[in-house]
């Protein structure tokens, strides 16, 4: 007879798993996973907000919900909210091959509409993005929108390896058409044998102190496990680069993160690739996990002032992963997934179901965030898609 448990026992083991590193990751990992108490946030508005925070999924309609992964941070223009992710799109799952970057729109944060076109395919003409184009973020900047993204190619699977290189592409328009410059690479691994390994992914980017700050995440090739994957930043005059690389990283773990500006600060949320905290630096090199589970492990976030320089009025809410554990799998999607994959029994399991998430860290007036001119619309919430309210506190 199979031991049920309640509900509530496993979101605390959903959210609060441990994100430990393995002893051998600890000789490219110099930082230590420091823990964090409300008073040491110099923000007193943030302070308030954190110790309080409450995190809610409510209706959600129109995003991807099977051969996703790795949402885009969303940008509000043009009356409606954009949001870009990962699309496996093959005969079959196969790594990185075979991946693009698909395309959504909103009028209200919650029902998405998914275009037909994708914003970003694979060139097979140029070798270092022939085979897949994945993890996307997009930044408006001067009048123009920059998608920066990974690129795959053709030595995608060499020796066991996965080159990896962040790219860029620019438009007029969120929506495209999107048109790469001849030289589009804007960060590789520096030592493949190092922390990056073969190369970076997951970029997030900042403007701060007269800086460009590009986050992004590596693993060397010799450490498989997810909860492994390290995170580290490069600083830039512009915004398409040259970066240079900061010289204390790594910075901590995460194998999908965000990080957004934060009141006078940074906030970050790593993932292992099965949980995720909320973590706060006030320099952005030096994080602390207030230990603080954050449903979801693949964040994309809407933070509207991430591209300006100056005070931050930080999250209202994101696009993740709903977890397994609260959802469930809607009728036929398990059946599809088997009758297309039919030679991965392990891709065809793993459903992945897009939903925004409402976690109020937003440290502006209510009047500002339903200003459609300044942040966006505020959508009208309700609770009765996931059954997922938690309060959250602070584990001091």
């Amino acid at each position: 007879m199979k031991t049920r448990f309640p509900l509530e026992i496993l979101m605390v083991l959903f959210l609060n798993a441990g994100n430990a590193f393995s002893e051998e990751m600890r000789s490219f990992a110099p930082f230590k996973h420091f823990k964090m108490s409300p008073d040491e946030i110099p923000d007193e508005k943030l302070v308030s907000k954190i110790k309080n925070l409450k995190t809610a999924c409510p209706f959600t309609a129109g995003l991807p919900d099977t051969d996703n992964h790795d949402g885009s941070n969303i940008l509000f223009a043009d009356g409606k909210y954009h949001f870009w992710i990962t699309e496996h799109f093959g005969p079959k799952y196969d790594g990185f091959r075979y991946t693009r970057l698909d395309y959504c729109t909103s009028k209200d944060g919650l029902n998405w509409t998914r275009h037909a076109e994708p914003a970003l395919m694979p060139d097979p003409d140029l070798p270092w993005e022939s085979v897949g184009v994945l993890t996307c973020y997009v930044v408006p900047h001067k009048g123009k929108y920059y998608i920066f993204y990974t690129g795959v190619g053709d030595d995608w699977n060499v020796r066991g390896t996965a080159y990896k290189r962040l790219l860029y592409a620019v438009a007029d328009r969120p929506g495209g058409p999107w048109t790469r410059p001849e030289n589009n690479l804007v960060l590789e691994s520096s030592d493949p044998a190092g922390w990056e390994g073969p190369g970076g992914d997951d970029v997030n980017i900042l403007f701060k102190d007269g800086k460009w700050w590009m986050y992004y995440k590596g693993r060397p090739n010799s450490i498989k496990s997810w909860k492994d994957t390290l995170v580290g930043v490069a600083f830039a005059d512009n915004l398409t680069g040259p970066y240079t690389k900061y010289e204390g990283n790594p910075l901590m773990y995460g194998h999908a993160f965000a990080v957004w500006k934060q009141g006078s600060g940074f906030a970050s949320m790593p993932s292992n690739g099965r949980t995720q905290t909320l973590w706060y630096s006030e320099d952005g090199l030096n994080f602390k996990d207030t230990g603080i589970g954050m449903p979801g492990n693949t964040p994309g976030v809407f933070c509207p002032d991430n591209y300006v320089e100056g005070y931050s009025r930080g999250l209202r809410w994101y696009i993740d992963t709903a977890p397994d554990l609260v959802l469930k799998y809607p009728e036929g999607h398990r059946e599809a997934l088997q009758k297309k994959y039919p030679l991965d029994e392990k891709w065809a399991g793993r459903i992945r179901i897009q939903k925004r998430f409402d976690a109020d860290l937003w440290l502006g007036s209510d009047d500002e965030f339903k200003t459609p001119a300044g942040t966006g619309a505020q959508g009208n919430a309700s609770v009765d898609d996931v059954d997922l309210i938690k309060d959250a506190t602070m584990n001091n």
